[in-house]
Parts: C-alpha cells; structure tokens; sequence
C-alpha cells in the first residue's frame, strides 16, 4: 500500500514535509502538556469545592454566600461512588451488590451494531443472532447516578456502604458555584 515512496522533487518540497511534520510532533508534545495540566488544574479545584471551601465556611458558620459578581456559593451534602472499570473490580462490586438484596440496580446491556441495509436482521432475537455469527454484545453495569442514589439511600438507613476495595466511595460536602 504504501511502496510506492518517491523522494521529494524539490528541496523546498522536503523542507515543508519536514516543518510540518515537525510541527504536529510539537502540537502533539503541547496537547500532552496541556492534559497534564487540566488533570492538575482539575484536581486543584476538586480539592478546593470538596474539601478547603466547605471546611472553611463551616468553620465560620456559612452554609452559603454570594460573590461580588452575584455568583453564589452554597454547601451541599453528596456522595459518589464509582463503580470499577476493570472486569474483576466491576464483579466483585457486583456480587456485593447481589449479597445486599441490590442486584436489580445492576442493568445488562445488550447490543449489536447493523449495517443500513440489514434492519430485517436487527429485529431478530438474541439468540438467533448469536446463531447466526453476528457479533452480539452484552454490558452488564450500573448507572452512576443509579448507584450513588444507592449509596444515598444506605447511609440514610444506616445500612453498610461497599469497603474501600470493592469501590472508590465520596462522603462528604461540596461547594457549588452558581
């Protein structure tokens, strides 16, 4: 596909080959850079809204206020958890979640992608496609708002959340800006 390579005809042509491939190398090095530091500039400001304002303002009896510029910042109760993306973790949680009468929060997935002329096909059951060869694909997972309103709901009960290595869990107060 690609033997054909010719050297350039000019010198002026190799010169701008070159500079433009030096180029998106550059732009590449800066994209990477500028990934780094929206991650840190990210972290920063998490750290800030969950952790530092909140602290404060409770510290002086706030539960919100307004900016100068009419923005308003209040403090809100919020929890999170994050299910595992790995294929081991995601279980685990799951049989956690089966063990604590929670399995119907847990949603299959399944799916398969059709060309425009075969919509006949797609009205086939899952079983049939699978006969048939065609690359059917099944998701089991939970919704994230569908589980922290899980993790919600338990702590309200006061009901045991799932342990540290079954998945990341955030309790606590945060600042919204609006």
């Amino acid at each position: 596909m690609f033997d054909n390579y010719k050297e350039p005809q000019s010198e002026d042509a190799l010169q701008k080959t070159r500079s433009l491939a030096e180029e998106a190398i550059a732009l590449e090095q800066a994209l990477d850079s500028l990934a780094e530091e929206a991650k840190q500039l990210s972290e920063r400001k998490n750290e800030i809204l969950q952790s530092e304002l909140p602290n404060l303002m409770a510290d002086n009896g706030m539960s919100s206020f307004e900016l100068e510029n009419g923005q308003k910042i209040s403090i809100k109760e919020v929890v999170n958890g994050t299910v595992p993306k790995d294929e081991i973790g995601k279980n685990r949680l799951f049989d956690w979640l089966v063990s604590e009468d929670a399995a119907d929060i847990i949603k299959t997935e399944v799916s398969i992608a059709f060309g425009k002329t075969e919509h006949n096909l797609a009205i086939d059951t899952m079983t049939s496609l699978q006969e048939r060869g065609l690359p059917a694909v099944c998701k089991t997972g939970v919704h994230g708002q569908t589980f922290n309103a899980f993790l919600r709901e338990r702590i309200e009960k006061g009901e045991k959340l799932p342990s540290e290595d079954l998945c990341k869990t955030y309790i606590g107060k945060i600042a919204k800006i609006k």
